[in-house]
């Protein structure tokens, strides 16, 4: 998501729904924010605590670009959600056209031939194991992994 999406996004959030939204960034830390205290054009700064610590109060000062995502950790209404967010609307980058606009026929190509689409996910990323299957590869490696086994 882009910086503006993320500021967006932040704004829609009431005050007396902030200390219900965690944060997890890309390096996986999870923070429970307690409140935002300054929503930036880069970056957003929160008052909150690292998930699974009782050191409360902490500043952080966080870069959109380092968010991984952000979710409402206590039970929502469905209706409580249409509420907050039927009006929020993200605008798409100036100059480029959504990925569902273009054709992978006019779509430009890498290296080896295959189409580039704007916003897909490449497919060196989605040929990455996810971590259950690389732990059960380990685990059936013969000797287990231990050296002479």
């Amino acid at each position: 998501m882009q910086s503006l999406a993320w500021e967006i996004l932040f704004r829609a959030i009431p005050e007396e729904q902030q200390n219900n939204v965690i944060l997890i960034t890309r390096a996986g830390v999870e923070i429970s924010i307690q409140c935002l205290l300054r929503i930036e054009p880069e970056c957003i700064v929160i008052r909150g605590r690292l998930s699974g610590s009782q050191d409360s109060g902490r500043v952080f000062f966080i870069p959109y670009q380092q968010i991984d995502n952000i979710g409402f950790f206590r039970e929502m209404k469905e209706a409580d959600f249409h509420a907050m967010f039927s009006g929020l609307t993200f605008p798409g980058r100036p100059g480029t056209a959504t990925a569902e606009a273009i054709s992978t026929d006019d779509a430009p190509a890498d290296e080896v031939g295959t189409p580039v689409v704007p916003g897909a996910i490449p497919a060196s990323r989605m040929d990455i194991p996810i971590k259950s299957e690389v732990l059960e590869r380990f685990r059936n490696r013969s000797g287990n992994g231990r050296p002479g086994g």
